[in-house]
């Protein structure tokens, strides 16, 4: 695999090689590394500075019941539909469940985040009925 495929996504805290896969040879050299992520980068290889959506991604400690997960998507998605932002849920490994809220290509993954945090806090404010 030609390292020099790879592109360098920095923030503020991190730095992360990421690399792109154009063919079978290296998408089986990066499967037999272990190091393949199930969940897809949020950004395009010609912005990788600028997400295409965002998403929660509500995993249930150990204990906690499958249906709380629900109730706690279905607070956010209230949330999201009251922001008018689309949203798509789907299952995640065993008992989890992802939201991807498909955004603008405009804002940086620190705006992306900050909005998520007062997306998240709303929905704990809505169920709590305050």
């Amino acid at each position: 695999m030609d390292s020099n495929r790879g592109h360098l996504f920095r923030n503020k805290k991190t730095r992360c090689l990421l690399f792109l896969i154009d063919d079978l040879a290296s998408l089986l050299y990066l499967s037999n590394l272990g190091c393949i992520e199930h969940n897809p980068f949020s950004a395009r290889e010609d912005d990788l500075d600028r997400p295409d959506y965002m998403f929660v991604d509500l995993d249930p400690t150990e204990g906690t019941a499958f249906n709380r997960v629900v109730v706690a998507a279905k607070v956010i998605g209230e949330v999201l539909k009251q922001a008018g932002l689309e949203f798509f849920t789907k299952t995640s490994g065993a008992s989890g469940l992802h939201m991807y809220i498909p955004i603008a290509r405009k804002y940086g993954f620190d705006q992306v985040r900050a909005l998520l945090e007062i997306i998240t806090q709303l929905a704990v404010i809505a169920k709590r009925g305050c």
